[in-house]
C-alpha cells in the first residue's frame, strides 16, 4: 500500500482585546405623605392623666395626724408642743405628697414624649425612589496575530516548531 504522504499544518492564533464602559445610573426620590388613620388621630389625641389619689392619701395622713393629736388619752403636753408637733407632721406628709406630684409630673412628661414620637414617626413623610434611569456605553477593540507552520511529508514536527524557536534565538542552537 504505497500511499500518498500527506502535508501537515499547524495553526497557532493570539488575540489581544479591550474593552471599556462608561454608565450613568440615577434615581430620584421624593416624599410621599405619611399614614393617616383613625387608630393614628386617637392615639394623637389621647390625654394621659396624673395618679388622682396622691391629694386623697396627703389628706387622709393629715387626717390621720390631727386625731392623734386630739385624743386625750395619747398622753399629756402642752399645747404649744402639741400644735408644733403636727405642724411637723403636716409638713412631712405635705413635702412627701409634693415629691409625689412632681414624679408623676415627669411620668406625664415621659409618656407624652414617648405618644408624640410615636405618632411622628408613623405620620411623618416617608422618602422613597421615585424614578430610576440611566445610560450605558460600551466599547470594545481588539488585535489578532496567527502563525502557520507547515509540516512536509517526512520532516519531524517537533524539529519545525524548535527551527522557529531556533531562528528566534538568533541560530544560537543548532538543529
Amino acid at each position: 500500500m504505497g500511499g500518498k504522504k500527506k502535508s501537515t499544518q499547524d495553526t497557532t492564533s493570539s488575540q489581544q482585546s479591550q474593552q471599556s464602559g462608561s454608565y450613568d445610573n440615577r434615581t430620584e426620590y421624593g416624599y410621599v405623605p405619611g399614614a393617616q388613620s383613625a387608630d393614628i388621630d386617637a392615639l394623637r389625641n389621647f390625654q394621659f392623666t396624673a395618679d388622682p389619689t396622691i391629694p386623697y392619701r396627703s389628706a387622709a395622713a393629715r387626717r390621720r395626724v390631727s386625731a392623734t393629736f386630739g385624743n386625750p388619752a395619747a398622753g399629756y403636753s402642752t399645747p404649744e408642743l402639741s400644735a408644733q408637733r403636727q405642724l411637723s407632721a403636716f409638713g412631712d406628709i405635705d413635702e412627701r405628697a409634693g415629691q409625689e406630684s412632681a414624679a408623676e409630673a415627669q411620668r406625664l412628661n415621659q409618656q407624652q414624649y414617648g405618644q408624640k414620637l410615636a405618632v411622628a414617626g408613623l405620620t411623618a413623610p416617608q422618602l422613597v425612589a421615585q424614578r430610576q434611569y440611566g445610560t450605558n456605553a460600551a466599547q470594545s477593540s481588539g488585535s489578532g496575530r496567527s502563525n502557520t507552520i507547515n509540516i512536509q511529508p517526512g520532516q519531524s514536527v517537533f524539529g519545525s516548531i524548535l527551527g522557529g524557536v531556533g531562528s528566534v534565538l538568533g541560530g544560537a542552537i543548532p538543529f
